[in-house]
């Protein structure tokens, strides 16, 4: 396998932070449409996470050099240099529900 580029190991260190948290989560955004060969440009990482896990979420990401630049009952929004990490927190019927319909799929950055 190729060496990640620097995108890929920031989505591999915010899964393996969501892990740590004990929480689950769904890639969602521009990223989340390259496993199905639609090809859209797009510099940051959007998460679809149980609401549940925010608080554990939110010191995993601050613990790897995020800052919180806002953070509400529905999302949270992390920089660390030029890198974003956007979390939509899934509360609301439907948000639970394509969480957990969401399917893993192996990409190139692992298991998603």
């Amino acid at each position: 396998m190729p060496p990640l580029s620097r995108l890929g190991r920031q989505i591999q260190e915010v899964l393996a932070g969501l892990e740590r948290a004990g929480a689950s989560g769904a890639l969602i955004g521009g990223l989340a449409l390259a496993p199905h060969k639609v090809v859209r440009a797009t510099r940051d990482v959007d998460l679809l996470v149980d609401e549940a896990h925010a608080g554990a979420l939110d010191r995993e990401l601050q613990g790897l050099g995020y800052r919180c630049v806002h953070r509400s009952d529905d999302a949270g929004n992390y920089l660390r240099g030029d890198e974003r990490v956007d979390l939509l927190y899934a509360h609301r019927p439907i948000a639970r529900h394509l969480l957990e319909s969401a399917k893993s799929l192996d990409t190139p950055f692992g298991e998603i």
